[in-house]
Parts: structure tokens; sequence; C-alpha cells
């Protein structure tokens, strides 16, 4: 068998195993999204969350399984870090919640369908997971946090303004 035949092997072989591999992981993180969904339901029924607040969960629970929000985190990564240097003292719509237990509750919820969409595409997910190492490093240099850069990803794919009603 020649080289070309290898690689001409290969390529279907790796597309398959990559697809298997992809189903698995997608089924293994629905019980992820589902709890999430659930948790995210009872926190819009709260009466402690502001409008800002349910405008940022409710853009979250929305993207839950979008198949193409992966591409978005990997692509808005950079514009996100680059836009925290100069707007990273605002705050958004959770840190402006003066109640400890909505704010880990809503940042929870979001953490699960973000580490769902990470899980769910392997490739894409490590390569989002590098530019998340990167952007760390710079985000400690300047104090801030991977919160911040997921309320960043948020205004900057819908417009949402990151100004909560308390800031």
């Amino acid at each position: 068998m020649t080289t070309a035949q290898t690689y001409a092997l290969m390529v279907p072989v790796g597309l398959v195993c990559y697809a298997i591999l992809r189903n698995r992981l997608t089924a293994f993180v629905q019980p992820l999204r589902l709890s999430a969904a659930q948790k995210g339901e009872e926190l819009l029924a709260d009466p402690r969350m502001t409008s800002d607040s349910k405008k940022y969960l409710n853009w979250w629970l929305d993207r839950a399984y979008s198949p193409s929000m992966i591409w978005k985190l990997c692509l808005l990564m950079p514009v996100a870090a680059i836009a925290f240097v100069w707007t990273h003292k605002e705050k958004g719509p959770v840190s402006a919640l003066p109640d400890r237990t909505v704010r880990d509750s809503i940042t929870s919820v979001v953490n699960r369908i973000a580490g769902a969409h990470i899980f769910s595409s392997p490739i894409l997910g490590l390569v989002f997971l590098a530019e998340v190492a990167i952007a760390l490093f710079f985000f400690a240099i300047f104090g801030g946090s991977i919160h911040f850069f997921l309320r960043m990803l948020v205004a900057v794919e819908s417009g949402v303004s990151m100004r909560g009603s308390h800031a």
C-alpha cells in the first residue's frame, strides 16, 4: 500500500471515528444541558432577577442546543478578549445582582451550557480551551475573570447591553 492510499484510507476512517466520538460526547453532556435548562427556568421565575439578568440568562438558554454556538465561541474569543481591555470595569447583568446565591446560580447555568458546547465538538472544544488559556493569562494580568468573557461574548453576538440596571 502506498502512502497516498494509506492517507486515502485514513481520512474516511478518521471522519467516522470523529463522528462517533462527537455523538457519544453529545449524549454524555445531555444531562448537563437538561439540568441547566431546569435551573434556568427556575431562575427566570425568581423575583430577585433583574430584566438585564433575565435577558442574559435567556440568551444562554436559547442557545443551549445551538450547533453553531461552539463556532461562535471560538470566533468571538479574540474580539471579547480585546474588548475586555477597554470595558473590564463595567458591571454586567449578573455582577449587578445584590443576591450572591442568584449570581452563583446564573453562573452555574451558564457554565453548564458553555461546558456542554465545548464537549459536544471535540476539535473546536480544544481550540476554544486553548483560546481560553491564552485569554486567562491576560485576564489575570488585567484583573478580570472568565465570567466577564462570557458576558462579552453575549454582548458581541447579540448586541445586548452589558450594563446592569445598577451599574
